[in-house]
């Protein structure tokens, strides 16, 4: 996504908020693990700042993650249905809070970005949705350091056990930026 906005640097996962003005550049809040609890709940912040347009990304299916899949799944299924039942009512949820933010901020302009939507576009397109690219720890989900990744990586789906992959996300980015561009 922020290639196709034109930047040239970008927000690294797993950075830390910053305390001053540079979170009007944009804070990566939708990695790292991070989510709805009472710290990211503080973003009012930055409308106190002067940030005035903010993307607010839904759950994805999160029972179509690798790491759900292992942990939960049927090896005869692509997805853990039980976890995705509780993605819609958490996202209609959110769609309903941003509603209401649109109304506290009339100066502020707040758009729901569909990731089940933008998931589903990118998920059709791969043959690998299943499994990580990369060797990825019991314990954190996450890739093995010093061990090489997959050679067919544009052919998955996700990077490790939770995240897209580079070629998914940019089957997404497309998708969210046409949303965004709603109050751009």
């Amino acid at each position: 996504t922020g290639e196709l906005l034109g930047f040239e640097s970008f927000i690294p996962p797993f950075a830390s908020a910053p305390n001053n003005s540079e979170i009007l550049v944009g804070v990566n809040y939708a990695s790292g693990s991070a989510g709805l609890l009472l710290e990211t709940g503080k973003f009012m912040r930055m409308h106190v700042m002067g940030a005035r347009k903010v993307g607010v990304t839904g759950v994805n299916l999160i029972g179509c993650t690798p790491a759900a899949i292992a942990m939960y799944g049927d090896k005869d299924l692509l997805c853990v249905d039980s976890m995705n039942k509780l993605v819609v009512p958490f996202n209609e949820r959110l769609k309903a809070i941003i509603d209401k933010l649109n109304v506290r901020f009339t100066d502020a302009k707040f758009v729901y970005l569909d990731s089940v939507t933008a998931g589903g576009i990118a998920g059709q397109a791969f043959p690998i949705k299943s499994t990580a690219c990369c060797k990825v720890s019991l314990a954190t989900g996450m890739c093995i350091p010093n061990v090489e990744p997959c050679k067919t990586r544009r052919a998955h789906a996700f990077w490790d056990a939770f995240h897209p992959s580079e070629a998914a996300s940019r089957l997404i980015a497309p998708f969210y930026l046409r949303a965004l561009k709603k109050i751009l």
